[in-house]
Formats: structure tokens, C-alpha cells, sequence
């Protein structure tokens, strides 16, 4: 007998592989069962703690993996996220995962050479970033330009990088100095036009779902 944990953490037993479920079968499933009942909470931008329900978390993460595909990106390609817990991280996520994409979790205070060597190492088609400092950074302007951290601009350090991505988004206000990124307001315009938010994604249980870089000195085992 088999035993899997279900979304709200619980284990419990199941009698074959054939019970298991993707990620955006159990979304969508908790959603139509438990439509107003609070699936996270998150802090809003007056630092207070508010609750989104399944519903609107399952119509969210369904909407962002719809822009997700309307940007070309395929199942097993990855997707780096370079942003503090927030509840965009876990929109990103779950969306990411319904589209059957892998998700590169890089740690926003991470040492710049560290970064980019995740970068080269994952080579991602997506990338989801906080700030505009970031998006500076990685988009490779021009030399000189100054930071809000003191820093310079390191001319095309990662742009060749970047040469492939589908989709790049920042969650502060972007302008055209930033190219590639489009800022989330926009993103979450373009996710309002989404009308497929409950077709199918070419996802399974066995799908992979993240990709993680370690140190040599860590060690891992799977179960």
C-alpha cells in the first residue's frame, strides 16, 4: 500500500500509482469543492495578513500558466525565480508546475558569480525577478549605469545568457531601460485575458517539478 501526501499535508494511503494526481488536478479539484474556503494566506501591501481562497488561487495560478503557454513555453523547460517568499512566488510556482516547466528557485542574496553560474548551469526560458536593481543586472545595459546598490552594470555578462528567454518579468515597475522584462502589472493584465483557466495542462504526477544546485560539500538523497 502505497501512502502520498495531499495538499493539505496529510498522508494518507493509496492502492496504486493510477490514484496519484498532478498538481493542477488537485488545484482545480479543491477549488470546485471548496471554493470559499481560504487556501494561503499573504501579507498585503499594508502588512496585513489576508486570505485568498481556492477559487481565486486556482483562477490565478490557471490564468498565469495560460500566459505561460501564450509565451511559447514547453513542458521540462525551466523557469528561475529570484524573489523573496510572496505570494507571487506561489502563484509562479504552482502555475509553472500546471505547465509542466521546472522550477530554478534561486535565493534573491545569492553571490552574483553564484548566480550566474545557476544561470548558465539551468539555462531557463523564464525569469521572474523582485526589483528593478535585478533586472538591470541581467538584462545588461549599458556600462555605467548606476544602481540603487552603488554598483555598475557589467556590460553583456549575461546577456548571451538571456538570448533565449521566452518570458522575463519583474515585480517592481519596469521601463524600456530594462528589455527583456515587462513589470507584473502588465503581466497581470495579460493573465485577465485568459479565458482557459480550467482546460487541461500536459502535466502528470511523475513530471519533474524543480531543479536545485547544490554545493559539493552537500549531500542529497531521494526516497
Amino acid at each position: 500500500m502505497k501512502r502520498e501526501m495531499d495538499v493539505q499535508g496529510t498522508l494518507k494511503a493509496v492502492k496504486g500509482s493510477s490514484a496519484r494526481a498532478s498538481i493542477a488536478e488537485v488545484l482545480a479539484q479543491r477549488s470546485r469543492e471548496k471554493p470559499d474556503r481560504p487556501a494561503l494566506w499573504h501579507k498585503d501591501g499594508q502588512d496585513e495578513w489576508v486570505a485568498l481562497c481556492w477559487k481565486e488561487y486556482w483562477d490565478q495560478v490557471a490564468r498565469l500558466a495560460g500566459v505561460m503557454e501564450h509565451y511559447g513555453l514547453q513542458p521540462g523547460e525551466k523557469v528561475s525565480v529570484i524573489l523573496p517568499t510572496s505570494l507571487e512566488w506561489e502563484l509562479i510556482d504552482k502555475a509553472a508546475l500546471c505547465r509542466g516547466l521546472v522550477v530554478v528557485g534561486i535565493e534573491p542574496h545569492m553571490a552574483w558569480e553564484d548566480m550566474v553560474r545557476v544561470i548558465e548551469e539551468t539555462r531557463p526560458r523564464a525569469l521572474f525577478v523582485s526589483d528593478r536593481a535585478m533586472a538591470v543586472k541581467l538584462s545588461g545595459t549599458e556600462q555605467g549605469v548606476p544602481l540603487p546598490l552603488g554598483e555598475d552594470v557589467p556590460e553583456g555578462q549575461v546577456r548571451g545568457l538571456l538570448s533565449s528567454i521566452k518570458l522575463a518579468v519583474c515585480l517592481e515597475r519596469c521601463y524600456d531601460l530594462y528589455e527583456p522584462f515587462m513589470d507584473w502589472a502588465t503581466l497581470e493584465r495579460e493573465m485577465a485575458g485568459q479565458t482557459n483557466a480550467q482546460n487541461p495542462f500536459p502535466v502528470t504526477a511523475d513530471s519533474p517539478a524543480s531543479y536545485v544546485l547544490t554545493s559539493g560539500t552537500t549531500r542529497c538523497r531521494s526516497a
